[in-house]
């Protein structure tokens, strides 16, 4: 007797014997017939084998996520008809300190999650897919969570963001998907590294950014830790004008970088980009315009150096107003600090040396753990730095502007109650 010729309750109480799926499925494929009893018994063997597990084991049942990953909208009902359960949260995940570091879609990334990593949401699954409808599904109909996050870190909408995904990322930002600070794992220290615009502007998803700004988002913000780098920023260093112009009518501020030394306009002067520098120079700090300054003097950049100068940039740091004070003594950077003069003098370029100071360098300012001297001296004058470096007609041209050896208590020359500007007078005791 064949297995085909046997009735069907027998047939369904051999299936419910059988536990393995793959060995259901192959059966359930056999013939129409069977597929009409099996495949019933495939579903809900499935579904038990998840049903009641906590959310931290994964993303439910295998044919839910299969049905998530491939957008199969027939799948996914079956699987819950067949007694599915799919958890409304991600799994709750462990992070460990990764050294090596990695890299996650542009992002520099200093942790993981800690093994075992369970399995994916259905919902992550259907975002890299771009399937709407199950997207749909599974947070109208199941109630599952918006702001769901991958194996990788990435939320829903920065998954929507990375896979181009437009409709998707629209719809999940109607219904209230983060993206002002970005991925937050609950109960861990990890850091936030990145948000959705800074994955779009890395990406170079215009249609991305455009849609991230209809929805509010602050283009000031690059991400919740200090060493976070903001859109406008990370425009500014890909050198794209056009964001950067639409980054600026959409409200951005140079002026309010996250940090100085990252600063649009020191990303703009990095690449020689003087177009880039002039539509972000009027908004920028003077301590950003002369941190610009040091930067295009070591470059040997003479025309930047001009353009900077021509518009407003103090050729010294202890010449800014009083909300730009200078960094104390100690301060870690020490070579974005050091005044322009002395990047110039430490690089040899006379002709940059001239303009400084016909600019209005002080030529006795000091320098203090100028830390890539190329000389041993690490603290002194400019004087000093070009008499070790044996450069003779920057040597000559500072002493004839003035310029003194004697270095003492920080300060190059600097009178006692008097001007610095006044090379005669006696330096502090």
């Amino acid at each position: 007797m064949s297995l085909n010729s046997l009735p069907a309750e027998i047939l369904q109480q051999i299936g419910e014997y059988i536990t393995s799926l793959s060995t259901l499925n192959a059966i359930s494929r056999a013939n129409c017939r069977f597929h009409l009893i099996f495949d019933p018994l495939l579903y809900a063997q499935d579904a038990q084998r998840t049903r009641g597990q906590s959310a931290s084991a994964g993303g439910g049942a295998a044919a839910v996520r299969w049905a998530a990953q491939y957008g199969l909208m027939r799948t996914m009902q079956k699987s819950l008809e067949g007694g599915s359960e799919i958890p409304s949260r991600g799994p709750w995940m462990h992070v460990v300190h990764e050294p090596a570091g990695r890299t996650v879609y542009g992002v520099r990334v200093d942790w993981r999650f800690r093994d075992p990593v369970p399995p994916p949401h259905p919902l992550c699954l259907a975002a890299q897919g771009g399937h709407v409808d199950i997207i749909e599904f599974l947070l109208d109909v199941k109630g599952c969570d918006v702001n769901v996050t991958d194996q990788r870190g990435l939320s829903l909408l920065e998954i929507a963001v990375v896979h181009g995904h437009v409709q998707l990322a629209e719809g999940l930002l109607r219904r209230g998907a983060n993206q002002l600070s970005g991925r937050q794992l609950t109960g861990s220290l990890a850091k936030v590294v990145s948000s959705p615009m800074q994955l779009a502007v890395l990406l170079g998803k215009l249609d991305m950014m455009r849609l991230l700004w209809d929805y509010g988002v602050r283009v000031n913000i690059g991400g919740p830790h200090r060493n976070s780098t903001g859109p406008l920023e990370l425009a500014a260093r890909i050198g794209d004008v056009e964001l950067v112009e639409l980054f600026l009518s959409a409200g951005a501020r140079p002026r309010y970088a996250v940090s100085d030394t990252e600063c649009a306009l020191v990303q703009a002067v990095m690449r020689r980009d003087e177009k880039i520098a002039s539509l972000v120079i009027s908004d920028s700090t003077c301590m950003q315009k002369t941190i610009a300054l040091t930067l295009a003097a070591s470059q040997e950049d003479r025309q930047l150096a001009r353009f900077l100068l021509a518009r407003g940039t103090h050729p010294d740091f202890d010449d800014l107003e009083y909300s730009d004070v200078h960094c104390p003594k100690g301060y870690a950077d020490t070579w974005h600090f050091a005044s322009p003069l002395a990047h110039t003098v430490n690089e040899g370029h006379a002709h940059l040396v001239q303009l400084l100071v016909e600019s209005g360098a002080d030529v006795n300012v000091p320098f203090e753990g100028f830390e890539k001297s190329k000389s041993s001296r690490q603290t002194g004058s400019v004087l000093q730095l070009a008499m070790e470096l044996g450069n003779r007609d920057i040597v000559s041209f500072l002493r004839e502007n003035g310029a003194q050896e004697e270095w003492r208590n920080g300060y190059a020359g600097a009178p006692s109650g008097g001007s610095k500007s006044d090379p005669n007078a006696s330096p502090h005791a």
